[in-house]
Parts: structure tokens; sequence; C-alpha cells
């Protein structure tokens, strides 16, 4: 019999264990949702969302709570060229889709559908 509750007890502590990280992925998830300005939908195949960049989830991390975003890069990486007004000019595929507004970056969903 002690056998038998000792089992149960653990289920019991399973069961609970996985409850919670459910539910704190979930959390997570609706908190990440909230901070989406745009959505880009790239055909059948990927989604881009357009978080502002003072808000990005990347910055969610504790040690990252106090970080200054550096808005210019300090140099160009090599191979690539500035054009007439000294601007760099990248594209992405998905950009003939639509294009993230001003003071947002651009993120790529994976996983699950928010």
């Amino acid at each position: 019999m002690p056998k038998f509750t000792e089992f149960t007890c653990w289920i019991l502590i399973l069961i609970i264990s996985v409850n919670e990280g459910l539910i704190e992925g979930i959390m997570t998830m609706k908190a990440v949702n909230k901070e989406i300005i745009k959505t880009i939908k790239v055909g059948n195949v990927e989604t881009i969302d357009c978080y502002d960049i003072y808000r990005q989830p990347s910055l969610n991390h504790p040690l990252l709570c106090n970080h200054t975003i550096q808005m210019r890069p300090t140099l160009n990486p090599k191979g690539t060229k500035a054009d007439i007004s000294g601007t760099l000019e990248l594209t992405q595929t998905w950009h003939k889709y639509g294009s993230c507004p001003e003071g947002t970056i651009p993120i790529r969903r994976k996983g699950k559908k928010l």
C-alpha cells in the first residue's frame, strides 16, 4: 500500500508541474502577442511580426532590462555598398508582401501560432 500512495503522490506532482509549465507558456504567448504592432503574412509559408523596437521580446531578459539599443552600426560589413546618399539598402524576400512601420523591427514567427 505505501508504494501505491508514493506512486500516486509522484503522479500528482508530475501533473501539477506540467500544468504550471503549460500555464506559464500560455501566459508568455499572450504577453508576446500583445506587443505585436503589425503582422505580415508571406503566402502560406511564414508570418512576420513587427514589434516596437524598445518592447521587443528579446529585451524581456533580466540582463537586458537597462540595455541601450544602438541605432546605427559603427561600421558596415564587408561586401555591402552604400547608395549615393550614404544609406545602406537591404531587402528581404518578404518585403513584397509589406513592411514594418518606422520604429519597429521584424521578427519571424516560429512554432505554435499565437
